[in-house]
């Protein structure tokens, strides 16, 4: 990394470390499938619909920034479907405006939603934390930012990992990647200096999602036991707060109908999420081909100068003309090595875009679908989702000092 790109990986950090300074940034985890996504859009129902009778008018919760998102998932929830996966790059921050009319407080709890491969890649994979810190700044930035939008990786004060109940006969191998994710969080915040008597100061909610599809009521302090790995990444690293908590939303088997809707709808979104990665991959290609002829036009122009200089036999301008022409070769050969990957890229755009279209929809059948989906009403256990708001609250006002 040269000097130049040190410093603006340092100006990115130092400002995103101002502009989450003061706010209560929480930052799912948890693999693909697991049910981040979900479970994100339940803690807004539930703060938005049900927290004041909860709190007893305490407390009111109102989603502000990136409410449009969220509110199509819900939606989703509500019309028995499931949302489609969370694609690399596509799951905005949601605020939510926690507000006390009686002491005229207010909280916002940003949650920060985000695709299984991102956490794979930015958590999951070995690799120095200087290296994983200026992979994080490097995902899409968010509007004039200059870092990206999974910077609250770094920052975060409370992280909610979230395990899918559904899968416990495998816990001994995923809850190892759950564990390399802590253990990752850790070695970012001892890099840039943010921790306290040796362990991050943050806070950690465990939640066991998908619930309804185990037996019997299971206290979630006891699912919690059956991650010994987990249970020692957190004695070890986490200096807050760490709190189990269970997910559960009632689903009925969908007919074909249903499956055949459902299919639909994740196909459109599918479609239109790689129609969208291939008009963005154009345009960051067109903007490297005009980067691409500026490079070559001062290549041209000091190849030029450093001919005549030669011609003319000035040794002292020759050298440097030559310093520049090699400035200037170096320049090219790095505008020329980024248009080439960025037509990779869209190359491989349009491939993920034919390979949608061109996807067989699932047979029907005169019987069940293989699908499970929401029921209708929407149905999940409110009280305890409400009782993590409130966690949240607590730990929120600790951290930001309230």
């Amino acid at each position: 990394m040269s000097a130049e790109e040190t410093r603006d990986l340092q100006g990115a950090l130092e400002q995103a470390r101002a502009d989450f300074d003061d706010c209560a940034a929480v930052a799912f985890l948890g693999p693909t499938h697991a049910g981040k996504t979900v479970h994100c859009a339940l803690l807004k129902d539930a703060a938005a619909k049900h927290l004041m009778r909860h709190t007893n008018g305490r407390y009111v919760g109102i989603a502000t920034d990136g409410s449009e998102r969220i509110n199509r998932i819900t939606d989703a929830l509500y019309d028995g479907r499931f949302p489609v996966k969370t694609v690399q790059g596509e799951a905005v921050p949601l605020t939510v405006e926690i507000t006390s009319p009686k002491n005229r407080t207010n909280i916002s709890l940003i949650f920060h939603d985000m695709a299984g491969e991102e956490y794979d890649g930015l958590l999951v994979k070995e690799m120095p934390a200087e290296e994983r810190i200026r992979r994080i700044l490097d995902t899409p930035k968010a509007g004039d930012r200059p870092y990206g939008i999974m910077t609250h990786l770094i920052f975060a004060k409370i992280y909610v990992v979230v395990i899918d109940s559904s899968t416990s006969e495998s816990w001994g191998s995923s809850e190892s990647y759950v564990k390399d994710a802590i253990r990752s969080i850790y070695a970012i915040k001892e890099h840039i200096h943010d921790l306290y008597r040796g362990r991050m100061p943050a806070d950690i909610a465990i939640v066991f999602a998908k619930h309804d599809t185990r037996p019997g009521d299971e206290d979630a302090d006891k699912l919690a036991e059956g991650l010994p790995e987990v249970r020692a990444a957190v004695e070890k690293y986490v200096g807050g707060d760490v709190k189990s908590f269970k997910s559960r939303l009632d689903c009925i088997e969908m007919d074909s109908d249903g499956v055949e809707k459902m299919y639909n709808t994740k196909h459109r979104a599918k479609l239109e999420s790689a129609e969208t990665a291939v008009r963005d991959s154009q345009r960051a290609l067109d903007a490297a081909a005009q980067l691409l002829n500026d490079a070559k036009s001062c290549l041209d122009a000091a190849a030029s100068n450093y001919d005549g200089a030669k011609e003319h036999g000035d040794t002292s301008l020759a050298r440097s003309c030559q310093s520049a022409y090699d400035k200037a070769r170096r320049a090219h050969e790095e505008a020329a090595k980024t248009w080439s990957s960025l037509a990779d890229k869209l190359n491989r755009a349009k491939s993920e875009v034919e390979k949608i279209r061109s996807a067989a929809p699932p047979a029907r059948s005169d019987g069940k679908g293989p699908h499970c989906g929401p029921s209708k009403p929407l149905s999940y256990n409110t009280d305890e989702y409400l009782d993590m708001i409130t966690w949240l609250i607590k730990m929120a006002n600790r951290s930001t000092g309230h």
